[in-house]
């Protein structure tokens, strides 16, 4: 026990200089949790057939609880403290509530359902300040695409399993995931701790974008939103009524329709940087259409089932990180990231449940399957006529996002720093705002003269400050990642200290004594 917490610790250390990647692993791990368990898993769906009590209203009852979870982590959670509270106890409340899924569904199934799906979505909203914190502007693209595929995997993995061995492998699974995702929570601990303390010792990158953002991002945010709850409806419809529509292949419902929806994610992740992804949405609509019109034709065969599951996931895979994207990029012009993150993925939740509901009643009809497809097309036609609105609107914002006009890293916001009723330089002297003819010395320069660091230590610390890796430090400057390193353990060593947390307390004392 003593040298795992040792090893621990020592993974501590490692994580305050790139948060990134735990970060990444810790809300894969739970996604992919959330695939598996409240949102009507395989696992969840084997103990109830068991039980002979399933129910496809029962899987639109805990999508409405995860909602509420959202917005209850959109509204409350309001700083990194809050954050990494909000997510180490929805784990730690999921973990003992998974545990009552070992006892028979009707003595404490449905009540440890109904607080896993709540707590879930507490969770995913709280994600939103790490991610913003953490998370460079230029690699959340790539983070969130990782995301959702190593969640994707992890649910084919313990679904097939699941069918394969037993219901019981899968539940193991299950909770396994959540000890990895507690364990990577107490991990980013510190990672928390500094970040909080990088945001209140100064103004950040984001502080200096939320300036240069338009008078209001409300409406563009709003019109995201509508497009989401209008495209998922057929998320709902596909989810609980084509699927059930295939329920005599399970083991092939049970996995490949993530494969077409993960390759959607890799494509896109591994298009060139500079790609404009905006005509992949009209692609992906007309890919949905195309899979609802041989849902209508065709019969619930094997062959048709890969048809149909092949167009439809791969059209969502790309619609999911199209608004996954920008929701991640809204996070620059937010003092609420978790607000942003959870009324976003609520309005996303909010479509599949309205779909689900508007598609159990339609596939009641005697001729449910083309009254479904006509509904569907319906949807269809009405986002074609929305995307162009809301690509306007977006585009007002973003005007470089990699969905709306083809670049993946935002416009680079020059490096000026309000500070109260002055505007501070990353070098040179700062003036008064009240008396611009008034110069006061730079306290970053002072800290530089005193502790004999050089112009690239200068430069460096100027960066790490501001919450960049190594390697997008690397990129900004044109060298090389292990230079920085060098560089940065030179400053360390001058400043005495051992790690970035360090630094930032350091500079916060030597700026306030200035």
């Amino acid at each position: 026990m003593n040298s795992l917490l040792s090893a621990l610790h020592e993974r501590q250390n490692h994580v305050l200089e790139n948060p990134r990647k735990p970060l990444t692993l810790c809300a894969a791990v739970f996604f992919g949790w959330i695939l598996i368990i409240p949102f009507d898993g395989v696992v969840v769906r084997e103990l109830m057939n068991r039980e002979g009590v399933y129910s496809s209203s029962m899987s639109l009852v805990l999508m409405g609880v995860h909602l509420l979870g959202l917005l209850t982590g959109a509204w409350g959670v309001k700083n990194l403290h809050q954050a990494w509270r909000a997510m180490a106890s929805a784990v730690l409340i999921c973990l003992m509530a998974s545990l009552f899924l070992f006892l028979p569904m009707s003595v404490a199934g449905y009540p440890a359902l109904f607080i896993m799906a709540y707590f879930s979505g507490i969770y995913v909203a709280a994600l939103g300040q790490p991610l913003q914190a953490m998370v460079p502007s230029s690699q959340r693209f790539t983070t969130v695409v990782d995301v959702l595929i190593i969640a994707n995997l992890l649910m084919i993995f313990v679904d097939v399993l699941t069918l394969l061995v037993h219901v019981m492998m899968g539940k193991i699974l299950a909770i396994t995931l959540l000890f990895v995702a507690l364990a990577t929570l107490w991990i980013l601990g510190p990672a928390f701790v500094s970040s909080e303390l990088m945001g209140k010792s100064r103004q950040n990158l984001s502080e200096i974008a939320r300036k240069s953002a338009p008078p209001s991002l409300v409406r563009p945010f709003a019109w995201l939103c509508l497009f989401i709850i209008l495209i998922t409806l057929n998320s709902g419809i596909m989810y609980l009524v084509v699927t059930p529509t295939f329920a005599h292949l399970p083991l092939l419902t049970s996995f490949y329709w993530a494969i077409p929806y993960i390759a959607a994610l890799v494509l896109l992740r591994t298009m060139p940087e500079k790609a404009n992804r905006s005509n992949t949405l009209y692609m992906a609509l007309a890919m949905m259409g195309l899979g609802y019109l041989i849902f209508g034709l065709l019969s619930a065969n094997a062959v048709s089932f890969l048809l149909i599951f092949t167009l439809m996931l791969g059209a969502l895979g790309v619609f999911d990180i199209f608004w996954w994207s920008l929701m991640a990029s809204f996070l620059d012009y937010s003092r609420r990231p978790a607000m942003v993150l959870g009324i976003g993925l609520a309005a996303n939740v909010m479509g599949i449940l309205v779909g689900g509901i508007v598609g159990n009643a339609i596939h009641a009809m005697p001729e449910g399957r083309s009254e479904i497809s006509l509904a569907a097309f319906g949807v269809i036609f009405v986002g074609l006529a929305l995307l162009p609105v809301v690509n306007r609107e977006l585009t007002r914002v973003f005007q470089h996002h990699i969905f709306l006009v083809g670049s993946l890293y935002p416009v680079v916001v020059p490096p000026v720093i309000d500070q109260g009723n002055h505007t501070q330089y990353e070098t040179g002297s700062i003036k008064s705002k009240e008396n611009p003819t008034e110069e006061t010395p730079n306290p970053l320069m002072q800290i530089r003269e005193k502790y004999q660091l050089t112009d690239r230590e200068g430069e460096i610390i100027a960066y790490l400050r501001k919450g960049y890796t190594y390697r997008a430090i690397a990129k900004t400057l044109g060298i090389t990642e292990h230079t920085i390193k060098f560089h940065t353990r030179n400053i360390y060593q001058k400043l005495g200290i051992r790690n970035k947390m360090e630094l930032v307390r350091k500079l916060a004392v030597e700026e306030s004594e200035v």
